[in-house]
């Protein structure tokens, strides 16, 4: 038997840690590489973020909160709307610039 550390009551499905997580140290980071120069910092910056968003899915899981597919589609629907995020921004930027 299994025993979980935290008891979760009602729906999970996608979980909206994971894909607040990836929307919004995703974002950062983009942002924050805008404005970067140094091939190094711009590194850092990307294995940050990309180590925060994977350690909040893995503690979903490891808590008993979700499923390894509820994590997944968390990543997936963020993925997607960091995505829309991203193009909408790259639109504003070159409008401004014409």
């Amino acid at each position: 038997m299994l025993h979980r550390i935290v008891e979760e009551t009602g729906y999970s499905f996608p979980s909206g840690h994971s894909m607040a997580s990836i929307v919004f140290y995703g974002m950062l980071a983009m942002l924050l590489l805008m404005f970067v120069k140094s091939p190094v910092l711009k590194l850092l910056i990307a294995v940050t973020a990309g180590c925060l968003i994977i350690m909040i899915g893995v503690s979903r899981i490891y808590l008993g909160v979700h499923y390894p597919s509820d994590v997944a589609a968390g990543f997936a629907a963020g993925a997607a709307w960091l995505t829309v995020c991203g193009a909408g921004l790259q639109a504003v930027l070159v409008s401004r610039r014409s």
